[in-house]
């Protein structure tokens, strides 16, 4: 069962990963048979590793890593040896380093089309780190089977000695420069504060998120330098800093999620407690998505859809099957003012029951009508 007071020790947006997945769940067989037809199109050259498995087989086995990956995404003590194993495995199978980026973008790219309308950028970069997370570990497998301790050196990376850090071992160590190179170059924004609200670590993609937007955010914070963001104060970011430390007085608060309006910029943010090994609060891990361009296509999408159920012209919308998906108020008025008329030709016809009627029933011979609209040319 899930937990919202969880925190992810290797940076993963543990929900989204969660219910992202549940959304595909239903048709999960499909989706790892799309990605071994689109894998192997991409990269050919992987094909002969399968030479000893039939194609059921390894849409079986892939699906399996899939689930566990996901349900013990939040138990990694128990997740990071089994991907060692399995990297140990995929080593003697043949797969190269090259191969994961490949895997990577094309499982990303089929769930994309799977989930379709579904899908965000914030899906997208949770799955795109989650991945990269995965293949480090089991890339580190090739040379280091040994990977039973993420979680407990990730808690140690915050931790000053004044907060009680333990001295790490050479193995705790190599673990903690694996996890902080996966952070680092992952796809996600992020940063870390103490707990005075100062910046103590912004990955790269966080620089050139910020450096991206520099003239804007220095137009509504003025002073303000992407390239000094570690080191400073989170306080000059808002209006009335005394809600934010309220806020984060206590890991009970969180974790927590917000849209923050810079200017025209539109960001997610989501905030999570950092413990470190003793369970002492030491700060929080903020991470950000600019979602400005994802909001202003909900919002245009919002506006049309409010134009169309307000006009006044009745509008109907029917799918590739003539099943009517959608009719508008001016339609409903219409059709149930002319209800009587209606059924004296179409019998059996129901101006409350018209979402999910198929078109046919208006037309003598149905086919014509299936002719003209099976190409676009002819509208």
């Amino acid at each position: 069962m899930s937990s919202d007071n969880y925190v992810s020790p290797l940076g993963l947006d543990v929900e989204t990963l969660e219910n992202s997945f549940n959304l595909l769940a239903p048709q999960a067989e499909e989706l790892v048979r799309r990605f071994y037809d689109e894998l192997f199109r991409r990269a050919p050259a992987v094909i002969p590793m399968f030479s000893n498995t039939t194609p059921a087989e390894q849409q079986k086995k892939l699906l399996a890593a899939l689930k566990l990956v996901v349900e013990n995404v939040r138990n990694p003590e128990a997740l990071a040896p089994v991907l060692s194993t399995m990297g140990e495995r995929h080593q003697g199978y043949g797969a190269l380093p090259e191969h994961y980026p490949i895997v990577a973008s094309t499982l990303v790219d089929t769930m994309k089309e799977m989930a379709g309308d579904a899908w965000n950028s914030t899906i997208e970069s949770a799955w795109t780190q989650a991945l990269k997370v995965i293949a480090k570990v089991m890339l580190d497998a090739y040379k280091s089977p040994s990977n039973t301790t993420v979680a407990n050196t990730f808690a140690t990376t915050t931790a000053t000695p004044a907060q009680g850090a333990t001295k790490m071992n050479d193995t705790d160590a190599a673990e903690l420069d694996r996890l902080r190179s996966a952070v680092g170059g992952a796809m996600q924004a992020m940063m870390m504060i103490d707990r005075d609200f100062n910046v103590t670590y912004a990955n790269q993609a966080s620089i050139d998120l910020l450096e991206k937007h520099e003239a804007t955010l220095q137009s509504v914070f003025p002073g303000f330098h992407a390239k000094g963001i570690i080191g400073s104060n989170i306080d000059a970011f808002h209006k009335n800093p005394a809600h934010q430390r309220t806020m984060l007085v206590t890991p009970a608060n969180l974790p927590y999620s917000t849209n923050i309006q810079i200017a025209h910029l539109t960001m997610k943010l989501n905030v999570t407690a950092m413990m470190d090994a003793n369970g002492q609060y030491i700060g929080n891990a903020l991470e950000w998505a600019d979602i400005t361009e994802e909001v202003a296509k909900e919002n245009h999408v919002a506006r049309l859809q409010g134009a169309i159920d307000s006009s006044a012209q009745a509008t109907m919308m029917v799918d590739r099957d003539f099943v009517v998906t959608y009719v508008n108020q001016a339609t409903k008025d219409l059709l149930t003012k002319n209800q009587m008329q209606f059924s004296a030709v179409f019998p059996g016809f129901n101006a409350a029951n018209i979402i999910g009627t198929c078109i046919d029933i208006f037309h003598k011979n149905p086919a014509h009508q299936r002719q003209l609209l099976a190409d676009p040319v002819n509208l």
